[in-house]
């Protein structure tokens, strides 16, 4: 599902014809976004509504950080922030054990009505 491969290949033929580091970057982070978007329309609704409402809470973006939050946060860190955010965009998404480890109090927490409608969802999607 990544097309790592054939992004890598990709950027490599751009930066090997003078593409500026920022456009590299962001046409890296472009493709995570896409693939993103695509892994959270495979996920059961209650665990993506879960993983979008942590990021909304921290990156105000229900998919994760945007390109320009990626800029700021590594340029505080590192001199090559083209680098590193083409490096984490690069890398495939890996979804943090605590994040993970908080979905079932999340869950218990949400009211009947929203694990009705979920539980609907799930059977239409995945039968009974």
């Amino acid at each position: 599902m990544l097309p790592t491969w054939r992004t890598t290949r990709r950027l490599d033929v751009l930066a090997a014809s003078g593409t500026a580091p920022e456009v590299l970057a962001r046409q890296a982070w472009t493709v995570r976004r896409e693939v993103d978007v695509k892994l959270h329309a495979l996920m059961p609704v209650p665990l993506r509504d879960y993983i979008r409402q942590h990021n909304l809470a921290r990156y105000l973006d229900p998919y994760g950080p945007t390109f320009e939050g990626l800029m700021v946060s590594a340029a505080r860190k590192t001199p090559d922030a083209c680098q590193t955010v083409l490096a984490l965009s690069l890398r495939p998404p890996v979804r943090d054990e605590r994040l993970l480890s908080d979905f079932a109090t999340w869950l218990l927490q949400q009211d009947a009505a929203y694990l009705d409608a979920a539980l609907q969802q799930l059977e239409g999607t995945y039968g009974r």
